[in-house]
């Protein structure tokens, strides 16, 4: 029998009511939606494919402001604030063995646990779309060779180089600091005290199906 975590119910309750909060605190108009149906979507179209080729690039936009660490009180929108209430004090009266009964049939959840345990396939988010793939993983590991073998992008190093030049590119923003390049802003902003080592990994890429466009005579 599986009991109800209460303190993860509140903490997921709040999280999406946080995410409200700051929607409706930055919200601000598109200028597209006055536009005509045809050109919105042409629009949107480019759009994306703008943003896929940044994400190709692994470019990040540079800003100089850091990300914010504060949290909108939930009271500046009493809509928001008197859901969370709600929700919440309906959360504490809710049984503990509330979830007794799955949603699911015993089928259903052993298809579920067989597929996540079946090391044959990895479970894999399409690059764009929302779109599940199931990809065989003797595949995954031929395309993962394949990319790493790229020796002109690709490199072994004999260890992690990540402090030493994490030392050199403090080393240079602090000149550029002093000597009037950038400001303390921009400073904090490409400064890191513990750089991160990024996780090499492939994410499949969803084609849309293509229309048979062939003549029958």
């Amino acid at each position: 029998m599986n009991t109800l975590d209460k303190f993860t119910l509140v903490k997921d309750v709040y999280l999406f009511c946080r995410q409200l909060t700051f929607k409706l605190l930055y919200h601000h108009p598109s200028p597209v939606d006055n536009f005509p149906n045809v050109d919105r979507q042409v629009l949107r179209d480019l759009m994306d494919l703008l943003q896929e080729n940044e994400n190709t690039t692994s470019r990040r936009p540079f800003t100089s402001r850091l990300p914010s660490q504060s949290t909108p009180s939930l009271a500046l929108f009493p809509a928001v604030h008197i859901f969370f209430m709600n929700v919440c004090r309906d959360i504490q009266n809710l049984p503990l063995d509330t979830l007794k009964n799955q949603n699911l049939s015993k089928d259903e959840y052993k298809a579920l646990l067989d597929l996540q345990r079946n090391k044959d396939f990895l479970i894999r988010e399409a690059d764009k779309g929302g779109n599940i793939v199931l990809w065989p993983n003797s595949l995954y590991l031929q395309e993962v060779m394949r990319q790493l073998q790229a020796t002109p992008c690709y490199t072994r190093l004999p260890a992690d180089p990540s402090e030493v030049f994490k030392k050199r590119l403090d080393v240079l923003i602090g000149q550029a600091l002093r000597q009037g390049t950038i400001n303390k802003k921009e400073a904090d902003f490409l400064t890191t005290d513990d750089p991160i080592v990024p996780t090499f990994y492939l994410l499949p890429k969803a084609q849309k199906k293509v229309a048979d466009h062939s003549s029958v005579s």
